[in-house]
């Protein structure tokens, strides 16, 4: 059995991985709306009180790395704790661990794109708005999944 502290660990990394990216989707959200206005030559209404587009970018980017950090953490301790458990069969049939690992290649992918090979601000912020809006559906779509994932942890 998971120690219980073991458990809280890798939900609190997971979620705060969630979190992290989240942050990222609405600065990214910022930065495009910013944009935008920017654009248009005609900054009115609500955006003339948006903040200043090179901060959206920066906090769209430190918050991508730190959502990147948190997740992998609490997926590489997902691993150690079906290891532990000795569930590895049942580890590739949970559509929970399936869709946080496709998050996690995309996440992953999405920052070394933007750190390693220079990922322009409009397009790290429209990714990071596309990561914003495949954790609700991976949110959305696991409400009506089997119940895999809490089934290895019921005694």
């Amino acid at each position: 059995e998971i120690p219980p502290i073991f458990l809280a660990v890798h939900i609190g990394l997971i979620l705060s991985g969630y979190g992290a990216y989240l942050v990222a989707a609405l600065a990214g959200s910022l930065f495009l709306l910013a944009e935008r206005a920017l654009r248009s030559h005609h900054p009115d209404g609500i955006f003339s009180s948006l903040p200043p587009i090179e901060e959206s970018a920066g906090l769209q980017h430190r918050a991508v790395r730190l959502g990147v950090v948190l997740y992998s953490w609490g997926i590489l301790s997902g691993i150690v704790g079906t290891l532990l458990l000795g569930e590895v069969g049942r580890f590739f049939r949970d559509p929970t661990v399936a869709s946080s690992l496709v998050l996690w290649v995309y996440m992953t992918l999405q920052f070394l794109l933007q750190t390693l090979w220079g990922f322009r601000r409009r397009r790290a912020a429209g990714a990071s708005l596309f990561g914003g809006i495949l954790i609700f559906l991976i949110f959305f779509a696991l409400a009506f999944a089997p119940k895999y994932h809490a089934a290895v942890l019921a005694p």
